[in-house]
């Protein structure tokens, strides 16, 4: 009885292990996810801030 316990116990922590290290590449990705919105806004910001100027360039002319 006691060995069972202790082996459920074992079990236990060999599952809580793995857990956590999806939970690490659950992190991992949504840093990766973010980062990459992160450069899309900015080259999006970019691209209309180029836009923008050109316009302006336009109109003054």
């Amino acid at each position: 009885m006691l060995d069972s316990a202790f082996s459920s116990l074992d079990e236990l922590a060999e599952f809580q292990r793995h857990l956590n290290a999806l939970l690490a590449d659950r992190n991992r990705l949504i840093d990766q996810i973010a980062a990459q919105g992160k450069r899309l806004c900015e080259h999006a910001l970019a691209n209309f801030y180029a836009a923008y100027e050109k316009m302006k360039k336009n109109i003054k002319m």
